[in-house]
């Protein structure tokens, strides 16, 4: 189960945390009514899908147009896509996802820097899903808030807001932790990846540098939009170099493909 559906998760029952043997996530109807009956990719299977992250070794990459082509495109954390970035992270979005502490951030800005209006939602696709495995009602309620009553966003680009199922998250950190990768949390990004496999027959992925230099030797930001809030490298949640391991691992298998190199 990637997502909370009405089937998996009744109203008024509670899930367990990814990261947590007995905090549990209350889902209220206020929140069951906008979850979706079924799960969404259950039938769904795209021939290309590309996985955009946030590494500064897109900036002067070219590879926006490489982007652009896969017929699904998931980006993270509010991206900046309407900018002079285009050119090299492309601009489709069909998916993105956030946790909670990039949702309170942008959530709290003013209502004229709002950050969706920096994504190009593409019309008839899937909804807005941003997983979440750590927040809290106040924040996931505040965010459907947002996206599904505010007149900007009223077109069918934005149909939902669905919620990662805990479960998934969890039994997928523990695949990995049996094939040797062994962390607090998985980054997202690496979470997406994995779960990208089960609906994509081909994984491209973008933006995945965890080094302050390139391959060529090109002193990098951590992201190529803003500077990192994360803490970067020195995130304690994640080992984002023990993870570029594995990903290098499923390039060499031939089961992703691995862009660390200008398009262009």
């Amino acid at each position: 189960w990637l997502v909370l559906t009405q089937r998996n998760t009744p109203a008024n029952t509670s899930v367990r945390f990814a990261h947590s043997n007995y905090k549990t996530f209350y889902v209220p109807e206020s929140l069951f009514r906008y979850q979706p009956k079924k799960m969404p990719f259950a039938a769904a299977r795209y021939n290309q899908c590309s996985i955009v992250g946030n590494s500064g070794i897109l900036v002067n990459s070219g590879c926006g147009h490489r982007i652009n082509q896969a017929d699904f495109v998931i980006r993270f954390n509010f991206p900046p896509v309407l900018t002079r970035f285009m050119k090299d992270s492309g601009i489709r979005t069909h998916l993105f996802t956030c946790n909670a502490g990039i949702i309170d951030t942008n959530m709290s800005r003013s209502q004229n820097d709002q950050p969706m209006e920096k994504l190009r939602l593409e019309e008839n696709s899937p909804p807005v899903r941003p997983p979440l495995s750590r927040a809290c009602t106040r924040l996931v309620s505040r965010l459907v808030r947002h996206v599904l009553h505010d007149s900007r966003y009223q077109h069918d680009s934005v149909r939902g807001v669905f919620l990662n199922h805990p479960e998934h998250r969890r039994k997928t950190t523990e695949f990995w932790a049996r094939k040797g990768l062994v962390e607090r949390s998985l980054s997202s990004g690496f979470y997406v990846i994995s779960a990208a496999l089960s609906f994509c027959d081909r994984v491209r992925v973008f933006g995945f540098w965890p080094f302050e230099r390139d391959r060529r030797g090109r002193a990098l930001r951590y992201h190529y939009g803003v500077r990192p809030r994360d803490q970067g490298p020195d995130n304690p949640w994640h080992r984002m170099d023990r993870e570029f391991y594995k990903l290098v691992q499923l390039y060499a298998k031939g089961i992703i493909e691995l862009v660390t190199k200008p398009c262009s």
